[in-house]
């Protein structure tokens, strides 16, 4: 998956600054029926859920006392991907270090980091996870980050963290999305039937 964007310009911290969002549309591959929504929790430690392959995950950090809060991804026998927002420094990172195969080339075990500045206490996430990449836009897009990842078929584990303390999580929504297909490099949504033969892209 390598997600279209819409770009906005948004003012932060009395400047204006471009902004990247998945557009609306992409909310047609939402299989509704299986949707998680919780309502407002207080979490310490680590919460784990089945997940899937292909989802979307909204949530909304506030950390109260805790050094770090993240989501654990594509989880599988020895085999994670991270994003983690350290409170102090006002770092998130997205590690994959772990994230599946990755001996294939020395510098694939990397780990991305960008400052992130809470918007009211409150860090925002969006995150697109599929078989091969994880995706993820915070505050609103005001920070991007798109890693590749090689998962086993297996690694369909996720959790949500609050490590050192504790942190509200003001919103959570975890949404599957059905696979899009393609042809001669055009998109169709699952409900629209191409001419000619298509073939699965995760």
């Amino acid at each position: 998956m390598s997600l279209p964007r819409e770009l906005s310009l948004t003012a932060s911290g009395g400047s204006l600054r471009l902004a990247q969002q998945a557009p609306l549309e992409l909310r047609a591959l939402d299989q509704l029926a299986d949707r998680v929504s919780l309502k407002v929790f207080d979490l310490e430690g680590v919460r784990r859920f089945h997940g899937g392959r292909h989802y979307r995950v909204d949530v909304t950090f506030e950390p109260v006392d805790a050094q770090e809060v993240g989501l654990e991804l594509l989880v599988g026998d020895g085999q994670v991907t991270r994003l983690s927002y350290e409170v102090q420094s006002g770092q998130m990172s997205l590690d994959r270090t772990r994230s599946g195969e990755t001996e294939f080339d020395a510098s694939f075990k990397s780990i991305e980091r960008a400052p992130v500045q809470l918007r009211d206490g409150a860090l925002k996430l969006q995150v697109f996870v599929d078989s091969a990449s994880v995706e993820v836009f915070a505050q609103e897009g005001l920070v991007c980050m798109t890693d590749q990842v090689f998962a086993a078929n297996e690694s369909t584990g996720f959790a949500v963290h609050s490590l050192g303390g504790l942190s509200r999580v003001s919103t959570f929504e975890w949404t599957p999305m059905s696979e899009a297909r393609h042809t001669r490099g055009i998109s169709f949504l699952p409900d629209q039937q191409p001419e000619h033969d298509s073939v699965d892209v995760g």
